[in-house]
């Protein structure tokens, strides 16, 4: 998980030339108990405290009004890029034994990390996979929004392994259904074939063995080319087909045209 996925980017930040005094209400106001101090240019250059705040003005008898945070702020502040690890972050806090880490990018401050922010991301990893929470349960225990609890187990190495665990069974999963959507297709189609040379197998050895046939025995064998005359109750040769032999014009007297418009129709 990087640092940007986790850290305060609400962050507040005040210049050199800022009064003690100013500083103290606006940690008042953010509950907050630290301050990054920057430049115009948004690059840190110092930070205060609440600490720094009571051992180096109020301990030494100072103005809050008058003295400037450029007289008691800590300078050479140890920062962390956005783009890092948080395992990263932790052992550089670690190592400097502090609880609070302005988040730079590209050299400008864009957040700040805590020892409360990383201890609450662990408690909503923890409450999802561990206890199996749910994250609108977490989110009103912790007291933190669920778009928040929701971008935190996305970032878990966890979450990304199942989702791409996930993916590849729905790949392979389609591949199947495909594969066995194309050979059952393949499998139809060749049933199809088989019948329909069997078919014009049985057709060829029917009308090889008729030395002629009648007009309404043509009329089973072509139904769409005719059309049924209530008036006269013939069939009619419907117009616009072409033949290479004679072919019946009109059948006449077809009183009963039942027994033929359901016979299998042959073109």
């Amino acid at each position: 998980m990087k640092v940007k996925d986790c850290m305060c980017d609400s962050v507040v930040w005040l210049t050199p030339e800022t009064s003690v005094c100013d500083c103290a209400k606006l940690m008042c106001e953010q509950h907050i108990g630290s301050i990054p101090v920057c430049d115009k240019n948004q690059n840190v250059v110092g930070l205060v405290t609440d600490r720094d705040i009571l051992l180096r003005t109020v301990a030494c008898n100072k103005d809050i009004n008058t003295t400037k945070l450029s007289d008691i702020m800590t300078t050479n502040v140890c920062c962390c890029d956005a783009n890092n690890d948080v395992n990263q972050a932790t052992k550089l806090m670690s190592e400097n034994q502090v609880r609070r880490i302005p988040v730079v990018d590209n050299n400008k401050i864009v957040g700040i990390l805590t020892l409360g922010d990383l201890a609450k991301n662990e408690d909503i990893i923890r409450f999802f996979y561990e206890e199996h929470k749910r994250p609108t349960d977490i989110a009103e225990e912790l007291k933190v929004s669920k778009p928040y609890i929701t971008k935190i187990i996305q970032k878990d190495e966890r979450y990304i392994k199942e989702k791409e665990y996930r993916s590849n069974i729905s790949k392979e999963n389609h591949k199947a259904c495909k594969r066995n959507y194309i050979n059952k297709r393949r499998q139809t189609e060749k049933q199809e074939y088989q019948a329909m040379i069997i078919q014009i197998n049985k057709d060829n050895e029917y009308l090889s063995t008729k030395t002629q046939i009648s007009d309404l025995d043509f009329a089973k064998w072509n139904r769409q080319m005719f059309r049924y005359d209530k008036n006269s109750s013939d069939l009619v040769l419907r117009r616009g087909f072409t033949f290479a032999c004679d072919v019946p014009k009109r059948i006449r007297n077809v009183v009963n045209v039942g027994n033929i418009r359901n016979k299998r129709i042959y073109v």
